[in-house]
């Protein structure tokens, strides 16, 4: 099976859409699986976040800018707008679902969300009203061999023994 043919029925097995609306958010971390509160603010990550939920999916992916390149590259005319560039997000982030959202007095929206798989940007398809990647699954490798199982047994009774 070809990667691309991999990734697609990956992302159909977990029900991720090929195409997803990004919020570029800095400092937050998510894992598949994980759940964590998000605060989201910005205009265009709200019509992303209304965008997913208006779909049925109810799944975003969510990136963060590469440390030390600085604040998001506001564009020189509005600076109300800010630049997607690609080479300044990570190469990797979750496809998260979320599970509750909230709108607060004044517009922004507090949501729960939940990891569901880590995910890579084949393209950006828009940036305007919000951004939209397509997107593809990365792999995860869960092999077991004997070496891994006897690592496994190794951290189990380490762990018996510390509790």
């Amino acid at each position: 099976m070809a990667e691309n043919e991999a990734g697609t029925e990956a992302i159909k097995k977990y029900r991720i859409p090929g195409e997803i609306p990004l919020l570029v958010v800095p400092d937050v971390v998510v894992y598949p699986h994980m759940a964590a509160p998000l605060l989201v603010e910005d205009d265009a990550a709200i019509q992303a976040v209304d965008a997913a939920v208006q779909a049925g999916h109810r799944v975003v992916a969510i990136y963060s800018e590469k440390p030390g390149l600085g604040d998001h590259n506001a564009a020189p005319d509005d600076k109300s707008k800010v630049v997607l560039l690609p080479e300044r997000l990570n190469q990797v982030g979750p496809a998260v679902q979320v599970v509750r959202m909230m709108r607060l007095p004044g517009g922004p929206l507090q949501m729960l969300v939940q990891g569901v798989v880590r995910i890579g940007i084949r393209d950006i398809l828009q940036t305007d009203p919000y951004p939209l990647v397509r997107v593809m699954k990365l792999d995860v490798y869960d092999e077991k061999t004997r070496n891994t199982e006897a690592l496994t047994q190794n951290v189990t009774n380490l762990f018996q023994r510390a509790v």
